[in-house]
């Protein structure tokens, strides 16, 4: 899934599927975005949490979605802090 355009195509893919209720942000998602920066991948994290935003709308899970966002776009990579390890 790793790749410029393969990533994001498999996201478009998977997107549907993606819930709250199914795979809470505090899960996979923090890993998945940290593997992808590490690669050098930031274009397609910015596409997967723009993905993420149309699932997770509450309050507090847009807040650290734009938090995010703004890191990755700075060249940071966000502190997932405990979403690394549910």
């Amino acid at each position: 899934m790793v790749g410029a355009g393969g990533a994001v195509e498999g996201l478009d893919a998977v997107a549907p599927a993606l819930t709250p209720y199914v795979v809470p942000m505090s899960q996979v998602f923090a890993r998945y975005a940290k593997d992808l920066l590490e690669k050098g991948e930031k274009t397609t994290v910015l596409a997967y949490f723009q993905l993420c935003g149309k699932f997770w709308t509450s309050k507090g899970s847009a807040d650290t979605l734009k938090k995010w966002t703004d890191e990755v776009k700075a060249g940071k990579t966000p502190d997932f802090g405990g979403n690394l390890f549910y």
